[in-house]
């Protein structure tokens, strides 16, 4: 594991692996993810508009930053818990992307919106693909399982 992660960047000490590098991966990643979410849906839904005073954009950032936040303390799980299969940073990071999302999609219900499980299924879907993204880039360039303590 420690000779794959020297090769990523030529050998330099960059590339040691630290907890610290994989929350400075995952929380920023988390809150840009955040910041464009919520910019997308501004731009998709006239009466939402990108305002810092909106209360819904607030919700959609701290959804996204609470993904990276996730995954950061979840880095040390390599394997199921219960199920004992090992669990590589995609799925690890698309599961928990898109279990972190499901309380932002249920909003999307509680509010009557046309086409609003379409939606739903939206939102889980896209947290689970930031989620994705954000864990394969911390687990590559910061650390993960037994690297993340050592």
């Amino acid at each position: 594991m420690a000779k794959a992660k020297m090769e990523c960047c030529g050998g330099k000490c960059c590339c040691q692996p630290s907890a610290a590098k994989r929350a400075a991966i995952a929380f920023p990643l988390g809150l840009g993810f955040g910041v464009l979410c919520a910019y997308l849906a501004s731009r998709g839904n006239p009466s939402f508009a990108f305002d810092l005073k909106s209360p819904a954009l607030w919700i959609i950032v701290a959804n996204r930053f609470m993904i990276g936040f996730t995954i950061f303390f979840a880095g040390w799980m390599t394997k199921h818990p219960l199920l004992k299969f090992p669990t590589p940073p995609w799925l690890r990071g698309f599961c928990i992307g898109g279990i972190v999302s499901i309380p932002l999609a249920l909003e999307l219900l509680v509010n009557p919106i046309p086409d609003a499980m379409k939606y739903f299924w939206l939102t889980v879907l896209v947290g689970g693909f930031y989620g994705l993204v954000i864990d394969v880039i911390a687990s590559r360039c910061g650390a993960q399982g037994k690297d993340l303590v050592a």
